[in-house]
């Protein structure tokens, strides 16, 4: 077991290698990768979509030193399945959670002023 295989996720591992064993390929394109994130899109939302991104980038990276932040089809594709999508509004939903909205509006505020400092 190599010493990056200890602190990589063993899902993270497959997902490198699921690309190319369900586009029955040896590369890794920017149209398999296209394909293959396309097929994802039907299971999964934009944001999650981003996060299997950015875990696929860091994986092909470190293990086949493949730069897929240059495929811009794949970024693009990306882009577009996340326009109109409204993730949730955790904010929102804590300030609603109370009848004293002033008080959460209040913590809220102490919260942003301990990270300014």
């Amino acid at each position: 077991m190599d010493s990056n295989d200890i602190c990589t996720p063993p899902d993270i591992l497959e997902l490198a290698t699921e690309v190319t064993h369900r586009k029955k390929t040896t590369s890794f394109s920017e149209n398999v990768i296209l394909a293959y994130l396309k097929d994802l899109s039907d299971k999964f939302k934009p944001s999650s979509m981003w996060a299997k991104y950015s875990m696929l980038k860091s994986t092909l990276n470190i293990y086949n030193n493949i730069d897929i932040t240059k495929y811009s089809k794949v970024i693009a594709f990306l882009k577009r399945n996340s326009e109109g999508h409204k993730g949730k509004k955790v904010l929102d939903v804590y300030i609603r959670s109370t009848e004293d909205v002033s008080w959460k509006i209040h913590q809220i505020f102490c919260i942003f002023l301990k990270r300014l400092h």
